[in-house]
Protein backbone atom coordinates (compact mmCIF):
# COMPACT_ATOMS: atom_id res chain seq x y z
CA UNK A 1 0.00 0.00 0.00
CA UNK A 2 1.50 3.34 -0.99
CA UNK A 3 2.28 6.18 1.37
CA UNK A 4 -0.43 8.40 -0.04
CA UNK A 5 -3.16 5.90 0.72
CA UNK A 6 -1.88 5.49 4.29
CA UNK A 7 -2.20 9.25 4.60
CA UNK A 8 -5.85 8.99 3.58
CA UNK A 9 -6.46 6.27 6.16
CA UNK A 10 -4.82 8.25 8.94
CA UNK A 11 -6.91 11.30 8.08
CA UNK A 12 -10.06 9.17 8.19
CA UNK A 13 -9.13 7.85 11.62
CA UNK A 14 -8.54 11.38 12.96
CA UNK A 15 -11.75 12.60 11.38
CA UNK A 16 -13.78 9.78 12.92
CA UNK A 17 -12.41 10.54 16.38
CA UNK A 18 -13.41 14.18 16.02
CA UNK A 19 -16.85 13.15 14.74
CA UNK A 20 -17.49 10.92 17.74
CA UNK A 21 -16.39 13.63 20.17
CA UNK A 22 -18.79 16.13 18.61
CA UNK A 23 -21.63 13.58 18.52
CA UNK A 24 -21.14 12.55 22.17
CA UNK A 25 -21.21 16.23 23.17
CA UNK A 26 -24.38 16.65 21.10
CA UNK A 27 -22.77 19.42 19.08
CA UNK A 28 -25.11 18.91 16.12
CA UNK A 29 -23.55 21.43 13.76
CA UNK A 30 -20.02 20.10 14.23
CA UNK A 31 -21.31 16.53 13.95
CA UNK A 32 -23.07 17.26 10.62
CA UNK A 33 -20.00 19.08 9.28
CA UNK A 34 -17.73 16.17 10.13
CA UNK A 35 -20.18 13.70 8.61
CA UNK A 36 -20.15 15.70 5.39
CA UNK A 37 -16.34 15.79 5.41
CA UNK A 38 -15.94 12.07 6.06
CA UNK A 39 -18.54 10.92 3.55
CA UNK A 40 -16.86 13.07 0.89
CA UNK A 41 -13.51 11.55 1.86
CA UNK A 42 -14.95 8.02 1.68
CA UNK A 43 -16.37 8.67 -1.78
CA UNK A 44 -13.20 10.30 -3.12
CA UNK A 45 -11.05 7.24 -2.43
CA UNK A 46 -13.90 4.69 -2.40
CA UNK A 47 -12.63 3.45 0.95
CA UNK A 48 -15.54 1.06 1.28
CA UNK A 49 -19.11 0.93 -0.03
CA UNK A 50 -20.85 1.69 3.26
CA UNK A 51 -20.24 2.60 6.90
CA UNK A 52 -22.95 1.68 9.39
CA UNK A 53 -21.49 3.93 12.07
CA UNK A 54 -21.76 7.01 9.85
CA UNK A 55 -25.32 5.99 8.94
CA UNK A 56 -26.26 5.62 12.62
CA UNK A 57 -24.73 8.95 13.65
CA UNK A 58 -26.39 10.71 10.70
CA UNK A 59 -29.81 9.40 11.73
CA UNK A 60 -29.30 10.16 15.42
CA UNK A 61 -27.98 13.70 14.92
CA UNK A 62 -30.77 14.50 12.45
CA UNK A 63 -33.44 13.20 14.82
CA UNK A 64 -32.04 15.38 17.63
CA UNK A 65 -32.09 18.40 15.32
CA UNK A 66 -35.46 17.90 13.61
CA UNK A 67 -37.41 15.43 15.69
CA UNK A 68 -39.65 12.97 13.85
CA UNK A 69 -41.01 14.14 10.51
CA UNK A 70 -44.52 12.82 10.89
CA UNK A 71 -46.62 12.34 7.76
CA UNK A 72 -50.17 11.31 8.51
CA UNK A 73 -52.41 12.33 5.58
CA UNK A 74 -50.62 10.94 2.53
CA UNK A 75 -51.41 12.53 -0.84
CA UNK A 76 -51.65 9.48 -3.11
CA UNK A 77 -51.14 11.48 -6.31
CA UNK A 78 -48.09 13.44 -5.17
CA UNK A 79 -44.45 12.42 -5.50
CA UNK A 80 -41.26 14.19 -4.47
CA UNK A 81 -38.18 13.91 -6.66
CA UNK A 82 -35.24 15.14 -4.59
CA UNK A 83 -32.32 16.03 -6.86
CA UNK A 84 -28.92 16.71 -5.32
CA UNK A 85 -27.23 16.92 -8.74
CA UNK A 86 -29.54 19.21 -10.78
CA UNK A 87 -27.86 18.45 -14.12
CA UNK A 88 -29.85 18.94 -17.31
CA UNK A 89 -27.80 16.80 -19.66
CA UNK A 90 -26.32 14.15 -17.40
CA UNK A 91 -27.69 11.46 -15.14
CA UNK A 92 -31.16 9.99 -14.70
CA UNK A 93 -33.34 12.75 -13.23
CA UNK A 94 -34.97 13.65 -16.53
CA UNK A 95 -36.12 10.14 -17.42
CA UNK A 96 -37.51 9.53 -13.92
CA UNK A 97 -39.47 12.79 -13.77
CA UNK A 98 -40.75 12.33 -17.33
CA UNK A 99 -42.02 8.82 -16.49
CA UNK A 100 -43.62 10.02 -13.24
CA UNK A 101 -45.47 12.76 -15.13
CA UNK A 102 -46.58 10.32 -17.83
CA UNK A 103 -47.94 8.06 -15.07
CA UNK A 104 -50.15 10.92 -13.88
CA UNK A 105 -48.36 11.92 -10.70
CA UNK A 106 -47.97 15.49 -9.50
CA UNK A 107 -44.21 15.84 -9.10
CA UNK A 108 -42.41 18.21 -6.77
CA UNK A 109 -38.83 18.51 -7.98
CA UNK A 110 -36.60 19.72 -5.15
CA UNK A 111 -33.17 21.26 -5.80
CA UNK A 112 -30.84 23.66 -4.02
CA UNK A 113 -30.25 27.31 -4.85
CA UNK A 114 -26.83 26.47 -6.31
CA UNK A 115 -28.36 23.96 -8.75
CA UNK A 116 -26.11 24.35 -11.83
CA UNK A 117 -28.78 23.69 -14.48
CA UNK A 118 -31.94 24.83 -12.69
CA UNK A 119 -33.07 27.27 -15.39
CA UNK A 120 -32.49 24.78 -18.20
CA UNK A 121 -34.34 22.01 -16.34
CA UNK A 122 -37.22 24.35 -15.46
CA UNK A 123 -37.59 25.42 -19.10
CA UNK A 124 -37.48 21.82 -20.34
CA UNK A 125 -40.24 20.65 -17.98
CA UNK A 126 -42.28 23.86 -17.85
CA UNK A 127 -45.23 22.26 -19.67
CA UNK A 128 -45.26 19.22 -17.38
CA UNK A 129 -47.14 18.72 -14.12
CA UNK A 130 -44.05 19.63 -12.09
CA UNK A 131 -43.74 22.03 -9.17
CA UNK A 132 -40.15 23.22 -8.73
CA UNK A 133 -38.87 24.12 -5.28
CA UNK A 134 -35.45 25.56 -4.45
CA UNK A 135 -34.00 25.18 -0.98
CA UNK A 136 -32.42 28.57 -0.35
CA UNK A 137 -30.97 28.55 3.19
CA UNK A 138 -27.22 29.00 3.55
CA UNK A 139 -26.61 27.09 6.76
CA UNK A 140 -26.83 23.29 6.44
CA UNK A 141 -28.98 22.96 9.56
CA UNK A 142 -31.43 25.52 8.19
CA UNK A 143 -31.50 23.66 4.86
CA UNK A 144 -32.43 20.49 6.70
CA UNK A 145 -35.26 22.30 8.50
CA UNK A 146 -36.45 23.79 5.22
CA UNK A 147 -36.46 20.38 3.52
CA UNK A 148 -38.31 18.84 6.48
CA UNK A 149 -41.03 21.49 6.22
CA UNK A 150 -41.42 20.92 2.46
CA UNK A 151 -41.87 17.17 2.95
CA UNK A 152 -44.43 17.69 5.71
CA UNK A 153 -46.43 20.17 3.65
CA UNK A 154 -46.60 17.86 0.63
CA UNK A 155 -46.96 14.50 2.45
CA UNK A 156 -46.24 12.56 -0.77
CA UNK A 157 -47.03 8.97 -1.62
CA UNK A 158 -43.33 8.40 -2.19
CA UNK A 159 -39.99 10.17 -2.35
CA UNK A 160 -37.29 9.48 -4.91
CA UNK A 161 -33.89 10.30 -3.43
CA UNK A 162 -31.44 11.04 -6.23
CA UNK A 163 -28.40 12.68 -4.77
CA UNK A 164 -24.67 12.87 -4.22
CA UNK A 165 -22.91 10.22 -2.11
CA UNK A 166 -22.06 12.75 0.64
CA UNK A 167 -25.43 14.51 0.99
CA UNK A 168 -25.64 14.44 4.77
CA UNK A 169 -28.30 17.17 4.95
CA UNK A 170 -30.74 15.48 2.58
CA UNK A 171 -30.18 11.94 3.83
CA UNK A 172 -30.32 13.06 7.45
CA UNK A 173 -33.65 14.82 6.88
CA UNK A 174 -35.23 11.85 5.08
CA UNK A 175 -34.04 9.52 7.85
CA UNK A 176 -36.43 11.25 10.28
CA UNK A 177 -39.59 10.47 8.28
CA UNK A 178 -42.22 8.52 10.16
CA UNK A 179 -45.30 7.62 8.15
CA UNK A 180 -46.59 5.73 5.14
CA UNK A 181 -44.47 7.58 2.59
CA UNK A 182 -42.13 5.19 0.76
CA UNK A 183 -38.54 6.34 0.30
CA UNK A 184 -36.80 5.07 -2.87
CA UNK A 185 -33.09 5.70 -3.25
CA UNK A 186 -32.00 5.76 -6.91
CA UNK A 187 -28.60 4.04 -6.84
CA UNK A 188 -26.73 5.95 -9.53
CA UNK A 189 -23.27 5.18 -8.11
CA UNK A 190 -23.56 1.48 -7.27
CA UNK A 191 -19.78 1.15 -7.65
CA UNK A 192 -18.96 3.65 -4.91
CA UNK A 193 -19.50 4.65 -1.32
CA UNK A 194 -22.70 6.51 -0.57
CA UNK A 195 -24.56 7.62 2.53
CA UNK A 196 -28.26 6.77 2.51
CA UNK A 197 -29.08 3.44 4.08
CA UNK A 198 -30.59 5.16 7.12
CA UNK A 199 -33.08 7.02 4.89
CA UNK A 200 -34.05 4.27 2.46
CA UNK A 201 -36.97 1.87 2.32
CA UNK A 202 -36.07 0.51 -1.14
CA UNK A 203 -32.99 0.82 -3.31
CA UNK A 204 -33.54 1.08 -7.07
CA UNK A 205 -30.49 -0.31 -8.88
CA UNK A 206 -29.93 -0.60 -12.61
CA UNK A 207 -27.87 -3.80 -12.96
CA UNK A 208 -27.29 -7.11 -11.20
CA UNK A 209 -23.85 -6.20 -9.93
CA UNK A 210 -25.40 -3.23 -8.11
CA UNK A 211 -27.99 -5.58 -6.64
CA UNK A 212 -25.16 -7.74 -5.32
CA UNK A 213 -23.31 -4.73 -3.92
CA UNK A 214 -26.46 -3.58 -2.10
CA UNK A 215 -27.28 -7.02 -0.65
CA UNK A 216 -23.81 -8.38 0.08
CA UNK A 217 -21.83 -5.26 0.99
CA UNK A 218 -24.36 -2.63 2.02
CA UNK A 219 -26.42 -5.35 3.78
CA UNK A 220 -29.88 -4.54 2.46
CA UNK A 221 -32.57 -7.24 2.56
CA UNK A 222 -32.94 -8.85 -0.85
CA UNK A 223 -36.59 -7.81 -1.16
CA UNK A 224 -35.61 -4.18 -0.52
CA UNK A 225 -33.42 -3.97 -3.63
CA UNK A 226 -35.31 -3.48 -6.91
CA UNK A 227 -33.87 -3.40 -10.41
CA UNK A 228 -34.79 -0.90 -13.10
CA UNK A 229 -32.36 -0.55 -16.02
CA UNK A 230 -32.22 2.92 -17.50
CA UNK A 231 -32.01 4.47 -20.93
CA UNK A 232 -30.08 7.65 -21.78
CA UNK A 233 -32.22 10.74 -22.22
CA UNK A 234 -32.25 12.01 -25.78
CA UNK A 235 -30.33 15.22 -26.41
CA UNK A 236 -31.71 16.06 -29.82
CA UNK A 237 -32.50 19.61 -28.74
CA UNK A 238 -28.78 20.37 -28.58
CA UNK A 239 -27.32 21.35 -31.95
CA UNK A 240 -24.00 19.92 -33.07
CA UNK A 241 -21.12 22.05 -31.79
CA UNK A 242 -18.60 20.94 -34.40
CA UNK A 243 -15.15 19.43 -34.09
CA UNK A 244 -11.63 20.92 -33.97
CA UNK A 245 -11.04 19.49 -37.46
CA UNK A 246 -13.00 18.94 -40.67
CA UNK A 247 -15.16 16.01 -39.57
CA UNK A 248 -16.67 15.70 -43.05
CA UNK A 249 -13.27 14.76 -44.44
CA UNK A 250 -11.87 12.73 -41.55
CA UNK A 251 -13.43 9.79 -39.71
CA UNK A 252 -12.94 9.81 -35.97
CA UNK A 253 -13.21 7.51 -32.97
CA UNK A 254 -14.97 9.05 -30.00
CA UNK A 255 -14.32 8.46 -26.29
CA UNK A 256 -14.68 10.36 -23.07
CA UNK A 257 -15.51 10.67 -19.41
CA UNK A 258 -13.68 11.80 -16.30
CA UNK A 259 -9.93 11.47 -16.98
CA UNK A 260 -9.40 9.47 -13.78
CA UNK A 261 -11.25 6.56 -15.43
CA UNK A 262 -8.22 5.85 -17.64
CA UNK A 263 -5.67 6.07 -14.82
CA UNK A 264 -4.04 3.08 -13.13
CA UNK A 265 -3.35 1.19 -16.39
CA UNK A 266 -1.68 1.86 -19.75
CA UNK A 267 -4.08 -0.38 -21.68
CA UNK A 268 -6.43 2.42 -22.71
CA UNK A 269 -3.48 4.39 -24.03
CA UNK A 270 -2.22 1.28 -25.83
CA UNK A 271 -5.57 0.85 -27.58
CA UNK A 272 -5.67 4.47 -28.72
CA UNK A 273 -2.16 4.11 -30.12
CA UNK A 274 -3.12 0.87 -31.86
CA UNK A 275 -6.11 2.54 -33.53
CA UNK A 276 -4.17 5.60 -34.71
CA UNK A 277 -1.07 3.68 -35.80
CA UNK A 278 -3.10 1.11 -37.74
CA UNK A 279 -5.34 3.73 -39.37
CA UNK A 280 -3.24 6.70 -40.42
CA UNK A 281 -6.22 8.73 -41.63
CA UNK A 282 -8.26 8.22 -38.45
CA UNK A 283 -8.73 10.98 -35.87
CA UNK A 284 -9.50 10.50 -32.17
CA UNK A 285 -11.61 12.72 -29.90
CA UNK A 286 -11.71 12.46 -26.09
CA UNK A 287 -14.43 14.51 -24.37
CA UNK A 288 -13.78 15.20 -20.71
CA UNK A 289 -12.96 18.04 -18.35
CA UNK A 290 -9.58 17.88 -16.66
CA UNK A 291 -6.32 16.30 -17.65
CA UNK A 292 -3.76 13.64 -16.78
CA UNK A 293 -0.43 12.24 -17.97
CA UNK A 294 -2.02 9.74 -20.38
CA UNK A 295 -3.99 12.41 -22.25
CA UNK A 296 -0.95 14.67 -22.36
CA UNK A 297 1.19 11.90 -23.85
CA UNK A 298 -1.40 11.13 -26.51
CA UNK A 299 -1.75 14.79 -27.46
CA UNK A 300 2.03 15.08 -27.85
CA UNK A 301 2.35 11.81 -29.77
CA UNK A 302 -0.51 12.63 -32.19
CA UNK A 303 -0.70 16.45 -32.20
CA UNK A 304 -2.75 16.60 -35.39
CA UNK A 305 -5.00 13.58 -34.83
CA UNK A 306 -5.71 13.27 -31.07
CA UNK A 307 -7.98 15.96 -29.64
CA UNK A 308 -9.38 16.57 -26.18
CA UNK A 309 -12.56 18.61 -25.94
CA UNK A 310 -14.77 19.62 -23.01
CA UNK A 311 -17.81 17.59 -21.98
CA UNK A 312 -20.53 17.95 -24.60
CA UNK A 313 -24.31 18.23 -24.44
CA UNK A 314 -24.64 17.27 -28.12
CA UNK A 315 -23.69 13.64 -27.48
CA UNK A 316 -26.40 12.24 -29.75
CA UNK A 317 -25.01 14.14 -32.72
CA UNK A 318 -21.39 13.28 -31.89
CA UNK A 319 -22.12 9.57 -31.46
CA UNK A 320 -23.97 9.41 -34.78
CA UNK A 321 -20.94 10.84 -36.57
CA UNK A 322 -18.25 8.74 -34.85
CA UNK A 323 -16.91 5.56 -36.44
CA UNK A 324 -17.19 3.87 -33.04
CA UNK A 325 -16.92 4.67 -29.33
CA UNK A 326 -13.98 3.45 -27.24
CA UNK A 327 -14.94 2.90 -23.60
CA UNK A 328 -12.59 4.11 -20.90
CA UNK A 329 -10.46 1.58 -18.99
CA UNK A 330 -9.88 0.39 -16.27
CA UNK A 331 -13.14 2.14 -15.31
CA UNK A 332 -15.88 2.43 -17.91
CA UNK A 333 -18.53 5.10 -18.19
CA UNK A 334 -21.96 3.47 -18.00
CA UNK A 335 -24.01 6.38 -19.29
CA UNK A 336 -21.58 7.16 -22.12
CA UNK A 337 -21.78 3.53 -23.28
CA UNK A 338 -25.59 3.76 -23.15
CA UNK A 339 -25.54 6.88 -25.32
CA UNK A 340 -23.35 5.07 -27.80
CA UNK A 341 -25.70 2.08 -27.96
CA UNK A 342 -28.86 4.15 -28.46
CA UNK A 343 -27.18 6.06 -31.29
CA UNK A 344 -25.88 2.86 -32.92
CA UNK A 345 -22.28 3.83 -32.22
CA UNK A 346 -20.49 0.59 -31.31
CA UNK A 347 -19.08 0.90 -27.74
CA UNK A 348 -15.84 -1.09 -28.11
CA UNK A 349 -15.02 -2.04 -24.53
CA UNK A 350 -12.05 -3.68 -22.88
CA UNK A 351 -13.06 -5.02 -19.49
CA UNK A 352 -11.80 -6.99 -16.53
CA UNK A 353 -14.08 -10.01 -16.10
CA UNK A 354 -12.81 -10.43 -12.52
CA UNK A 355 -14.06 -6.96 -11.60
CA UNK A 356 -17.82 -6.91 -12.34
CA UNK A 357 -18.29 -3.32 -11.20
CA UNK A 358 -15.92 -2.28 -14.00
CA UNK A 359 -17.40 -4.61 -16.63
CA UNK A 360 -19.58 -3.03 -19.38
CA UNK A 361 -21.28 -6.40 -19.94
CA UNK A 362 -23.20 -5.80 -16.69
CA UNK A 363 -24.90 -2.84 -18.32
CA UNK A 364 -26.48 -4.34 -21.44
CA UNK A 365 -29.70 -6.37 -21.49
CA UNK A 366 -28.22 -9.15 -23.65
CA UNK A 367 -24.53 -9.61 -22.79
CA UNK A 368 -24.35 -12.82 -24.84
CA UNK A 369 -24.77 -10.68 -27.98
CA UNK A 370 -22.25 -8.04 -26.93
CA UNK A 371 -19.34 -9.06 -29.18
CA UNK A 372 -17.88 -5.57 -28.76
CA UNK A 373 -16.87 -6.39 -25.15
CA UNK A 374 -13.83 -8.50 -24.26
CA UNK A 375 -11.24 -8.90 -21.51
CA UNK A 376 -8.55 -9.64 -24.09
CA UNK A 377 -6.57 -6.82 -25.67
CA UNK A 378 -5.81 -9.04 -28.66
CA UNK A 379 -9.50 -9.81 -29.18
CA UNK A 380 -10.43 -6.14 -28.92
CA UNK A 381 -7.78 -5.25 -31.51
CA UNK A 382 -9.04 -7.98 -33.83
CA UNK A 383 -12.60 -6.71 -33.41
CA UNK A 384 -11.51 -3.15 -34.23
CA UNK A 385 -9.76 -4.44 -37.36
CA UNK A 386 -12.93 -6.28 -38.43
CA UNK A 387 -15.25 -3.31 -38.09
CA UNK A 388 -12.72 -1.04 -39.78
CA UNK A 389 -12.18 -3.30 -42.78
CA UNK A 390 -15.51 -5.11 -43.29
CA UNK A 391 -18.43 -2.73 -43.86
CA UNK A 392 -21.03 -5.52 -43.89
CA UNK A 393 -19.84 -6.84 -40.54
CA UNK A 394 -19.66 -3.29 -39.16
CA UNK A 395 -23.30 -2.65 -40.08
CA UNK A 396 -24.46 -5.98 -38.65
CA UNK A 397 -22.87 -5.18 -35.28
CA UNK A 398 -24.57 -1.76 -35.27
CA UNK A 399 -27.93 -3.37 -36.04
CA UNK A 400 -27.52 -5.79 -33.11
CA UNK A 401 -27.42 -2.83 -30.70
CA UNK A 402 -31.18 -2.27 -31.04
CA UNK A 403 -32.41 -4.26 -28.02
CA UNK A 404 -29.49 -3.77 -25.62
CA UNK A 405 -31.10 -0.86 -23.74
CA UNK A 406 -34.50 -0.72 -22.03
CA UNK A 407 -37.18 1.18 -23.96
CA UNK A 408 -38.77 4.34 -22.61
CA UNK A 409 -42.17 2.66 -22.37
CA UNK A 410 -40.79 -0.40 -20.57
CA UNK A 411 -38.98 1.89 -18.12
CA UNK A 412 -42.25 3.69 -17.35
CA UNK A 413 -44.21 0.46 -16.84
CA UNK A 414 -41.63 -1.01 -14.46
CA UNK A 415 -41.42 2.25 -12.52
CA UNK A 416 -45.19 2.12 -12.03
CA UNK A 417 -44.90 -1.43 -10.70
CA UNK A 418 -42.20 -0.30 -8.29
CA UNK A 419 -44.34 2.55 -6.96
CA UNK A 420 -47.58 0.57 -6.66
CA UNK A 421 -46.28 -2.87 -5.70
CA UNK A 422 -42.61 -2.41 -4.81
CA UNK A 423 -41.82 -5.00 -7.46
CA UNK A 424 -39.97 -5.18 -10.78
CA UNK A 425 -39.94 -7.73 -13.57
CA UNK A 426 -36.15 -7.37 -13.64
CA UNK A 427 -34.90 -9.72 -10.94
CA UNK A 428 -31.54 -9.64 -9.25
CA UNK A 429 -29.64 -12.78 -8.37
CA UNK A 430 -26.72 -13.29 -6.05
CA UNK A 431 -23.36 -14.11 -7.57
CA UNK A 432 -19.73 -14.04 -6.51
CA UNK A 433 -18.84 -10.36 -6.84
CA UNK A 434 -15.27 -9.32 -6.07
CA UNK A 435 -15.61 -5.75 -4.85
CA UNK A 436 -12.10 -5.46 -3.43
CA UNK A 437 -10.35 -5.73 -6.80
CA UNK A 438 -12.47 -2.82 -7.98
CA UNK A 439 -11.75 -0.74 -4.89
CA UNK A 440 -8.04 -1.37 -5.50
CA UNK A 441 -8.35 0.73 -8.67
CA UNK A 442 -9.05 3.72 -6.44
CA UNK A 443 -6.14 2.87 -4.18
CA UNK A 444 -3.80 3.03 -7.15
CA UNK A 445 -4.93 6.52 -8.04
CA UNK A 446 -4.55 7.87 -4.49
CA UNK A 447 -2.11 10.76 -4.62
CA UNK A 448 -0.86 13.65 -2.55
CA UNK A 449 -2.67 16.09 -4.85
CA UNK A 450 -5.98 14.27 -4.35
CA UNK A 451 -5.36 14.20 -0.59
CA UNK A 452 -4.69 17.95 -0.46
CA UNK A 453 -7.65 18.85 -2.69
CA UNK A 454 -10.06 16.72 -0.65
CA UNK A 455 -9.05 18.41 2.57
CA UNK A 456 -8.91 21.84 0.92
CA UNK A 457 -12.45 21.52 -0.45
CA UNK A 458 -13.90 20.29 2.85
CA UNK A 459 -15.20 23.72 3.98
CA UNK A 460 -14.70 22.42 7.51
CA UNK A 461 -13.03 24.92 9.81
CA UNK A 462 -12.05 22.24 12.33
CA UNK A 463 -10.26 20.28 9.62
CA UNK A 464 -8.52 23.44 8.44
CA UNK A 465 -7.14 23.96 11.95
CA UNK A 466 -5.36 20.63 11.64
CA UNK A 467 -4.12 21.48 8.14
CA UNK A 468 -3.32 25.24 8.16
CA UNK A 469 -1.05 25.09 5.08
CA UNK A 470 -3.78 23.44 3.01
CA UNK A 471 -6.28 26.03 4.24
CA UNK A 472 -3.85 28.78 3.19
CA UNK A 473 -3.46 27.27 -0.29
CA UNK A 474 -7.24 27.22 -0.68
CA UNK A 475 -7.51 30.80 0.57
CA UNK A 476 -4.92 31.88 -2.02
CA UNK A 477 -6.66 29.95 -4.80
CA UNK A 478 -3.77 27.53 -5.27
CA UNK A 479 -5.82 24.31 -5.14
Amino acid sequence: MNFQYRSFEKELEKGKKELKKAWEKEDIYKTICYLRYLTCFYYTINYRLTDNELEMITADASLKLLGETKLQQINQNKVIFYDGFALAARGLAGIYVKALCDLGFEVTWIMYKWAPDYNEIHKKFSTRNVDFIKITSNNILDRMRELRDIVQNISPKCIFIYTTPDDVGGIGTFSTINGRTIRFLVDLTDHAFWLGKCATDYVIGFRNVGYNAAVTYRIFDKDKVLLLPYYPEKREEYSFEGMPFDYKKHEFVFSGGSPYKIEGSTLYEDLVCYILNKNQDMYFVFAGNGNNEILERLKKKYPKRFFQIDERKDLDQVMKLAKFYLSTYPMFGALMAQYAITNKCIPVSLCNMDTPLANPATLVLHPEKANFISDSVDEICKFIDYIMSDEEYYQSVKNDLDDQVISENDFKEVLESIILHQDSKYKGHLEDTDIQSFLDIYRKRASKDLYVKTIGNSRNRWVYRRHPLIWLKRKLGLL
